[in-house]
């Protein structure tokens, strides 16, 4: 076995431990009563390498999900205590998405250089065909941007949904009021719309 193949073969052992034993994001939920808060942290880092010798991070992004459930009232009491005429029972659920990007803050950079079927460029590599074409270099580089294009990029923060079911007492009607994301799929693996099926 030459040195290269061994190598080779202890960097991935190495890389299939280390995948093994890498720690899950972190979940929490606490209950207390009526009101459940939940959430998880986790980080998203992504490398891009122009090859073998140079790599360079491309997105570090952490990311905070936070999620509310609170039975507000309950048959017909708030608190137990206080009598709410009309209503059976409410619910309010809020979910929060935050994120930051730190790769905005560190502007790292690969350009590649040569295309890699050699045609976008027409038979220049990217350098040369940019400057023909009368940009400047850092147009093409996260440097390039402005701070306020950074600072706008490099977070994330959203109040994903928040509503209210109510229920009403004494009438058949339920309602859901305020902002609500409903996500929808086909589950019996049909694709009908995106490719064909064999």
């Amino acid at each position: 076995m030459s040195v290269v193949r061994r190598h080779l073969a202890l960097s991935c052992a190495i890389s299939t431990t280390l995948l093994a034993l890498a720690p899950d994001a972190a979940v929490a939920t606490l209950n207390v009563g009526p009101i459940q808060l939940s959430g998880n942290l986790q980080s998203q880092n992504l490398v891009r390498s122009a090859d073998q010798e140079s790599y360079a991070f491309i997105q570090n992004r952490n990311t905070l999900h936070l999620q509310l459930d609170y039975d507000w009232l309950q048959a017909g009491k708030f608190y137990n205590k206080y009598n709410i005429p009309f209503l059976a029972s409410s619910h309010l659920f809020i979910k929060y998405r935050g994120a930051y990007d730190s790769i905005y803050d560190t502007t790292p950079g690969i350009l590649e250089k040569e295309d890699i079927h050699g045609r976008a460029y027409g038979g220049l590599n990217f350098f040369e065909f940019a400057k023909l074409e009368g940009f400047q270099r850092k147009t093409f580089s996260i440097d390039g941007f402005s701070q306020s294009t950074r600072d706008a990029l490099k977070f994330e923060n959203q109040l994903r949904e928040a509503y209210a079911d109510i229920k009403f007492r004494g009438i058949p009607l339920t309602v859901r009021a305020g902002r609500q994301q409903i996500v929808w799929g086909e589950t019996d693996n049909f694709r009908m719309l995106d490719r064909a099926n064999p």
